[in-house]
């Protein structure tokens, strides 16, 4: 099946019913919904099908990847030393959401190469900072 065979309906019921949907039938159903060919009431739709029949992680993979496709992307590749591991935190903008506090075991961040255990309380301004003195 092509994505262009893709239907909402067909992809709404199967995860209604408890299948598991593919990367081309997510990745479609994202695209088509955010170019405005997909209603938002079967956009709904399928997010209530999502919260009755929960996504696997390549589901959710799929999905988390579409989205970050879906908007500009800034590139710190070059900022960075060869090797070194970029670790992202993704703000939705959501109420609520003005700081993030993440903790790290040091187990989990040795073999990434790093040394911790660390805590991150990152403010936007700090980190414009770091990006403007970075060598």
């Amino acid at each position: 099946m092509g994505k262009q065979d893709f239907n909402p309906v067909t992809i709404i019921e199967k995860k209604r019913d408890g299948h598991v949907l593919t990367c081309d039938e997510i990745e479609w159903f994202f695209w088509e919904y955010t170019a405005g060919n997909i209603p938002d009431y079967q956009a709904s739709a399928l997010c209530m099908a999502i919260y009755f029949q929960d996504m696997n992680v390549e589901e959710t993979s799929a999905l988390t990847l579409a989205m970050a496709a879906s908007g500009e992307q800034l590139d710190l590749l070059n900022l960075f030393p060869p090797g070194k591991v970029i670790v992202d935190k993704h703000s939705s903008g959501g109420v609520g959401d003005k700081t993030t506090q993440a903790v790290a075991r040091e187990d989990t961040l040795r073999p990434l190469g790093l040394d911790g255990p660390r805590y991150f309380r990152p403010r936007p301004e700090r980190f414009q900072e770091i990006v403007h003195q970075w060598p």
